[in-house]
């Protein structure tokens, strides 16, 4: 099966909906694509990558290992480009990826990258468009580690997570509480303390299961005013 052809169906539509139908062609013609099971590493950190990576649909951790212990810098999901910069100016890779779930990867070569983002500016604006939308990601990041505790920060991570299952009672995670602890930059055992905090706010974490068990205090913790709800 080519590599567009099975790209469409696992998630890549909208990476391709705002090109011509020759640059698609152009970037499928030498690329993979590739259905990756859980716990796989997509790159290793300082290498110099061969190719964009591209995340259809999973989940995707970027971290590092210092003196044996790995540090999660980001926790990637749905569409995204995984290596962007690295790419483009053809430097090493600050951190390793991993796979958190099984995931679908479109890799595609950085020589044509570099070439189709040099001619193809509707291409160019879709690049700058992924790079701009990380960079707001980390930076967001980088504040709430510098300026908020770390109740602050799980509290604002679930508040996120609820808001975006639309509030619904019970939503599920993608990845569990030992992961969670390094992506919010805390102790496990910091984590623990904080999610027992956050329990009798009304909010419930079971591994990879977020409750809602006390509606009133729920939305005392969110902000909601009970009247517009």
């Amino acid at each position: 099966m080519r590599p567009l052809t099975s790209a469409l169906e696992n998630g890549f539509e909208r990476f391709f909906a705002s090109l011509s139908s020759y640059t698609v062609d152009r970037l499928c013609r030498d690329s993979a694509f590739e259905l990756v099971p859980a716990k796989t590493i997509l790159f290793e950190s300082d290498a110099v990558p061969k190719s964009l990576l591209v995340l259809g649909k999973g989940v995707v951790q970027l971290f590092q290992s210092v003196n044996g212990q790995e540090i999660t810098f980001l926790v990637v999901q749905s569409l995204a480009c995984l290596n962007t910069a690295f790419v483009l100016n053809g430097t090493r890779l600050p951190v390793s990826a991993r796979a958190i779930e099984p995931s679908s990867i479109l890799s595609i070569p950085a020589v044509v990258v570099r070439r189709i983002f040099s001619a193809d500016g509707t291409f160019r604006q879709l690049i700058v468009d992924d790079l701009t939308r990380t960079q707001s990601i980390m930076l967001r990041e980088l504040v709430s580690l510098r300026t908020e505790t770390a109740f602050e920060r799980l509290k604002d991570w679930v508040l996120t997570a609820i808001r975006e299952a639309e509030y619904a009672i019970s939503i599920d995670l993608p990845f569990g509480k030992s992961l969670l602890a390094s992506r919010l930059g805390m102790a496990p055992e910091t984590l623990s303390r904080n999610l027992a905090r956050l329990e009798k706010s009304g909010i419930l974490m079971e591994e990879r299961k977020l409750r809602i068990t006390n509606l009133e205090k729920f939305r005392q913790l969110a902000g909601i005013d009970p009247r517009q709800s």
